[in-house]
């Protein structure tokens, strides 16, 4: 059995991270490992970002989660960075992968 460094590690939009940090919490008042990039800035510190992510969502965390909104559109750099770190580790783990969609804000009566 492999073991994981964090239970979860998110993935967010700058703009997004007052949403973010009340999930965070949230998981870690309930005991969930999670990776919260605001907790492990010592740790980042110096390091190639990109690498260091890649590796905290291949390797060291068991699950991801990507909070996806119009704030962390696909067309962003870091967006797309995060989307392509992750994918090797969803193709490895498709038996694990889940899919989880939370609607926060208004829903078109038009059902688009």
């Amino acid at each position: 059995m492999t073991e994981y460094d964090f239970d979860i590690a998110v993935s967010f939009a700058a703009e997004d991270r007052d949403y973010v940090a009340k999930v965070v919490d949230k998981l870690k008042a309930r005991g969930v490992s999670v990776f919260y990039d605001l907790d492990h800035t010592s740790e980042m510190w110096g390091e190639d970002l990109v690498g260091f992510l890649q590796d905290v969502y291949r390797r060291r965390a068991r699950y991801a989660i990507f909070f996806v909104s119009a704030n962390g559109a696909p067309t962003r750099t870091w967006r797309r960075r995060s989307v392509r770190s992750i994918q090797p580790a969803l193709v490895s783990r498709m038996s694990t992968a889940g899919s989880l969609r939370v609607v926060c804000g208004p829903i078109s009566s038009s059902g688009g």
